[in-house]
């Protein structure tokens, strides 16, 4: 027997061309990722960026980008940790959480920031010294 999805609930199970998913984003309020297998988690990113909260497993790479600061992370395979994570969210305020998780991705994962520390990282391997600003 199927599980019953609220009618608050949206199950995104194909793929959308990037239009499509932007308008779901823009009309969601969080973002709920149960998947333990992802390497990075771009989609994630992509949520953080539009303002949505998300919630996520604690497994992979979600570890390191999710901070409580702009998201939740739970016990993955764990539907009762999935649901409290999401009482939890929406208990606690879960507009400013979106905002504060623009602001991170802003910080940490724009492009000049991301190719900067790129940069940074290459001239260390070489032994050499770079611009302080590469892109500047």
């Amino acid at each position: 027997m199927p599980a019953l999805v609220p009618d608050n609930v949206t199950v995104i199970d194909e793929f959308c061309p990037a239009p499509q998913v932007a308008r779901l984003m823009a009309s969601s309020d969080a973002l709920l990722h149960a998947g333990d297998q992802e390497t990075f988690g771009l989609v994630i990113l992509e949520a953080m960026a539009s303002g949505i909260p998300v919630i996520a497993v604690a497994a992979g790479a979600f570890q390191e980008i999710v901070t409580d600061q702009c998201g939740l992370l739970c016990a993955p395979n764990s539907p009762a940790a999935m649901a409290s994570a999401v009482h939890a969210l929406f208990s606690s305020g879960s507009t400013a959480l979106g905002q504060q998780a623009r602001r991170h991705v802003e910080q940490h994962y724009a492009w000049d920031t991301v190719v900067d520390s790129l940069l940074g990282h290459y001239h260390a391997v070489l032994g050499t010294q770079w611009p302080l600003i590469a892109n500047g």
